[in-house]
């Protein structure tokens, strides 16, 4: 539950329904905003209730805000790769990058991702920050930054003999014919940025 002191509540957005995310917050301590997903809204008895999901568990928890609190609908975009379905010449998949917004059709972005790496900044002692996957992240407030990787492929088969080279991401290394029986001869490059990220929720 969210407990609101006053009977000031603005629903900045109208499209608010169960299972919708959210963001709350007062707009005046910025570590307080947090994201949620609406159970039940009911502004005439001044109370919201919401459900956060975090690593460990969705759990419930009460967050007390000061004045003129805000709700706004959150926009959570999926990345990831799947098979678009269609072959190139010479019979062999051919993978994509997606994103799914909300609860949206997903949508194809980029043709020829094999691979998708990420791994998150978190910040340690005196201040370092090391890259962990996701099974080794320790505490999600203290990731400042993100690692994101991926494999290209080209979608015409450009060698003249099979690729074994190892291809490095963030938290992993691919060699080509341990992972694929075919589909040996097409070019692949790996692109790796770090992001820095600016949210306290």
């Amino acid at each position: 539950d969210v407990i609101i002191p006053t009977t000031t509540l603005m629903v900045v957005t109208s499209t608010l329904t169960n299972n919708s995310w959210a963001v709350i917050s007062d707009c005046q301590d910025a570590p307080d905003a947090q994201l949620f997903r609406v159970t039940k809204s009911n502004a005439a008895q001044n109370s919201i209730s919401f459900t956060r999901d975090n690593a460990d568990a969705i759990r419930s928890r009460n967050i007390r805000m000061q004045d003129n609190p805000q709700i706004r609908l959150a926009f959570v975009d999926t990345f990831y790769v799947a098979d678009t379905g269609r072959k190139t010449q010479q019979g062999h998949a051919i993978y994509a990058l997606y994103r799914q917004r909300n609860n949206t059709a997903p949508e194809e972005l980029v043709e020829g991702i094999e691979f998708l790496r990420i791994q998150y900044g978190e910040v340690i002692a005196r201040q370092r920050v090391q890259y962990v996957n996701a099974s080794d992240l320790v505490t999600m407030p203290h990731v400042k930054s993100l690692r994101v990787g991926v494999l290209t492929t080209s979608t015409t088969a450009a060698l003249s003999q099979d690729d074994t080279n190892s291809y490095s991401l963030p938290g992993a290394l691919l060699r080509t014919d341990h992972y694929r029986a075919d589909g040996l001869r097409y070019l692949r490059k790996t692109f790796i940025t770090t992001i820095q990220l600016k949210t306290n929720i």
